[in-house]
């Protein structure tokens, strides 16, 4: 049990170490959506905000295109680092890179087309409105290239450990998004279109910082200039892998119109220009989950590749142990602030708007804890290929369950209908997930291990696989006498498991005298033994700085036999020996 505690703080450090950069991230819009939403709130009157608050829609359709890319290639790019296959790594990254700049050259043509040719009658009727958010369009479209292409620069830059790079793009996308925004609108007096440009020259500067990293060729993952050496068919995989998650977005954005004309016609502008408030300053808070989902994706991908069924499950405590309480917390202050979050958008409290807002903030909150859950579960479905699961959760989510209790609570109810559909949404989705698991194991889950329903054959199965931890120098002798010995007992021949220990003692030895003790912070040093058919395979993971025992191999003389005896003998007697950084962690694969 000490044991396996150790790894799930080695997983649940990783973890909390990732969140910030990737909450970061997901609050690039919300932060542009709340100044947006700010301004047209307090400058430019109530039609300006419903032109924004029609505007979301379209909003979840850019973001559906970019997860079904980003979602896709980083989950397959991440199962790409546990097998160590570099080169499907570049060649996937190559085709993600082109095909996000495709695509935004087409969302780009559709909006100039609508903008410029009125062709937004199926959004609203109102002609006014209609003109604002022809302007709102234009605008957005400036920045459709940088938000799609810095998205998939983003998750990159977390799998090669580069976080604070997109940190440092983050701040300077708000810091020019508020700049912008204060310079079009106060100074200029640009109206929305000179909102939405604010927003829109953010996300450039966002771009161009995380975009100097691969230009100055300091990444592993350069982009291929020869389209002609490029394998197209991994776009069918990026695509087909990436579809599942992006559906929730794409239903969502089916879902937005539906749910606006139900708003429109049920609560009027007022209820339409309360729910955008919302949705301006909740999406800032909904960036916790939506980082949280980051977070796990990558992870879950590389355990997938490693078919690590153990850290799969400590991820999943993580989430639950660590993540849902947290928002529980976050959503618990929401509500509490729900008058003080209003007043931030308006002033009249006895106007319908000003309580349909404040009522927004009482219920809406109430989801998050559970989508953390839910989100999270279907990013796992999505990274092991429980496709009909994700597909049938992306359409309950992303349409079906919220537009019909809404449909059902609106006409007695108004917008708090609305908002107490989100929350049965969030319920309605953990009873088909306990729906699923009860199915899948012909029985109600008792564990972790139940509830992640494992895939039949994947991984090693209880009693195949030994984790081991230290800490210092002085468990590693005891370390490789408990290898030795579970590997005979396993039925490992003699040679073989004296060689898997010796080598386990090289290589964790060396981490401990050059990595351990190198600065002031606690590290952790993971060891796994896995059994699997005739398979012996050593795994070590720890969080001390980058050393690369086989670029370290690679550059000893053969002049001199007598350096490096421990590094050498160990290669000697692998089968194989690979190394990766992962996501701060080091990874050791040795296969005997």
């Amino acid at each position: 049990m000490k044991q396996d505690s150790e790894n799930r703080r080695l997983i649940s450090r990783l973890m909390l170490r990732l969140l910030p950069a990737q909450i970061f991230l997901a609050a690039i819009g919300a932060i542009n959506s709340i100044a947006s939403s700010l301004l047209a709130s307090n400058m430019l009157g109530m039609e300006a905000m419903t032109a924004i608050g029609l505007y979301m829609p379209l909003g979840m359709l850019i973001n559906a295109i970019s997860t079904l890319l980003v979602g896709g290639a980083t989950i397959l790019n991440g199962k790409y680092l546990g097998q160590r296959a570099n080169d499907r790594i570049r060649n996937a990254f190559s085709l993600d890179m082109i095909a996000s700049l495709l695509m935004s050259a087409a969302i780009i043509i559709g909006y100039l087309l609508m903008a410029l040719f009125d062709l937004t009658r199926f959004i609203t009727d109102d002609g006014a409105v209609r003109l604002l958010f022809n302007q709102y369009l234009l605008g957005q479209a400036v920045g459709v290239i940088p938000m799609v292409i810095g998205s998939q620069l983003a998750s990159y830059l977390s799998l090669e450990n580069r976080t604070g790079l997109t940190t440092l793009a983050t701040l300077a996308c708000i810091v020019a998004t508020l700049f912008a925004n204060l310079l079009f609108v106060r100074a200029l007096n640009m109206g929305v279109f000179g909102l939405a440009l604010g927003s829109s020259a953010g996300m450039w500067v966002f771009l161009a910082i995380q975009a100097g990293y691969y230009f100055c060729g300091r990444s592993t993952l350069p982009v291929s200039l020869s389209l002609r050496r490029l394998d197209w068919r991994e776009l069918g995989t990026i695509l087909k892998v990436g579809a599942p998650g992006a559906m929730i977005l794409g239903y969502q954005f089916v879902r937005g119109i539906a749910l606006n004309n139900l708003i429109l016609r049920h609560a009027g502008v007022e209820g339409l220009s309360a729910f955008a408030a919302n949705d301006a300053l909740l999406r800032f808070f909904w960036a916790v989950p939506f980082g949280m989902v980051s977070v796990s994706r990558m992870v879950f991908s590389v355990a997938y590749g490693e078919e690590d069924r153990r850290t799969i499950e400590d991820i999943m405590r993580t989430i639950l142990t660590r993540f849902v309480p947290l928002m529980i917390v976050i959503s618990a202050l929401i509500v509490l602030l729900a008058r003080p979050l209003t007043f931030l958008h308006y002033q009249e409290t006895a106007s319908p708007v000003f309580q349909a807002t404040v009522w927004g903030y009482r219920i809406l909150p109430l989801a998050m804890p559970i989508s953390v859950f839910t989100l999270n579960y279907t990013c796992y479905g999505q990274t092991v290929g429980k496709l009909r699961l994700v597909h049938v959760l992306s359409l309950l989510t992303g349409f079906v369950n919220i537009v019909l209790f809404s449909a059902l609570l609106m006409p007695a109810h108004g917008m708090r209908g609305v908002y107490a559909a989100h929350v049965l949404n969030s319920v309605a989705l953990v009873a088909v997930i306990g729906r699923y698991v009860t199915l899948f194991n012909r029985r109600l889950p008792k564990s972790i291990s139940d509830l992640m329903a494992f895939p039949d054959g994947f991984g090693a199965p209880e009693g195949d696989w030994m984790n081991l931890r230290i800490a210092g120098m002085e468990e590693v002798v005891h370390v490789s006498e408990a290898i030795q010995s579970a590997c005979l007992a396993h039925g490992v021949d003699a040679r073989r498991s004296y060689f898997a220990a010796l080598a386990m003692e090289e290589m964790a030895g060396n981490i401990v005298r050059h990595g351990l003790t190198r600065d002031r912070r606690r590290h952790e040093i993971d060891l796994r033994v896995t059994w699997k058919g005739d398979s012996l395979v050593l795994c070590i993971k720890d969080d001390c700085v980058r050393f690369d025992p086989v670029e370290r191999l690679n550059m000893l003389s053969p002049k001199d036999p007598a350096t490096n005896i421990g590094l050498r003998l160990a290669h000697r007697i692998a089968l194989d020996m690979s190394y990766q950084s992962l996501l701060g962690l080091n990874v050791l694969l040795i296969r005997i």
